[in-house]
């Protein structure tokens, strides 16, 4: 390979994984805003933002945390980027008891 190329590819390769965690950075976004509208409507609001992390950048599988306005813990995990009817559900739970299920692309 001749320098420029490699040059080329490198920073292709920097490029590609800029876009790859700005995706999961709104990934993570989206599924905490979604979460936090989740969790109140069933009953459980919460004291601020929900935290999320992307575990499976290509599926969408997040993993996010937070705290309830009466104190208690709250956690969805689920996968937001599958096609409708497919991969695992988003799964909200307060103090371990589930509180939502939503399948991907409802």
């Amino acid at each position: 390979m001749t320098p420029r190329l490699l040059v080329a590819l490198g920073a292709s390769l920097a490029l590609l994984a800029g876009c790859a965690s700005m995706m999961s950075s709104t990934t993570a976004k989206n599924a905490g805003g979604y979460g936090a509208k989740w969790f109140e409507q069933a009953g459980y609001p919460l004291d601020g933002l929900l935290q999320c992390q992307v575990l499976e950048p290509n599926a969408g599988t997040v993993n996010c945390s937070g705290t309830t306005r009466s104190g208690e813990p709250a956690v969805m995990s689920g996968d937001v980027n599958s096609p409708a009817g497919t991969g695992n559900p988003l799964v909200g739970s307060v103090g371990g008891r589930e509180v939502f299920r939503v399948q991907p692309g409802q």
